[in-house]
């Protein structure tokens, strides 16, 4: 399995080709890894991963392609706000949750948070927005039951 280590950031990666939620051939790579083996083992766990078992999809996964889609969708500045969003305040707290495992105290306990951070409320209701929007496209994609941030 094809592992890579980057030495800028002194972490490992892996890029592996799959077919996306469409059928089409598509490269995928995910980095921060702290060892060749976590890399490894990820890769492996992206290759097992069925699009249509959402059991064993974790939230990262979910991420990656929601924000291919919505590349497509949105213009340059918007899809900018949209990745930070995710990648300051939703990543480092859902990222490695499968998704059947995000309950509604989980999802509580992050807006809680969120909440502590002292944002005004307009930012936390984006937030708040931008995990009804995924989880959305998990319903819609993925056959996700029920979005709890609804």
């Amino acid at each position: 399995m094809p592992v890579y280590r980057d030495n800028k950031t002194k972490t490992w990666y892996f890029r592996t080709y799959a077919n996306d939620v469409y059928g089409n051939r598509k490269q995928y790579e995910r980095h921060g890894f702290a060892t060749k083996k976590e890399a490894q083992k990820a890769e492996t766990d992206f290759k097992v991963l069925d699009p249509n078992d959402i059991s064993n999809m974790k939230f990262i996964d979910l991420w990656e392609a929601y924000r291919d889609y919505k590349q497509l969708q949105l213009k340059k500045q918007s899809f900018r706000a949209v990745e930070s969003r995710f990648r300051n305040y939703i990543l480092p707290y859902f990222k490695d949750y499968k998704l059947n495992k995000i309950t509604n105290s989980v999802y509580i306990k992050w807006q809680m948070e969120i909440e502590s951070k002292g944002f005004k409320h307009k930012y936390n209701s984006s937030l708040h927005g931008a995990m009804v929007n995924i989880l959305n496209y998990a319903i819609k994609f993925y056959g996700l039951k029920e979005n709890i941030a609804s």
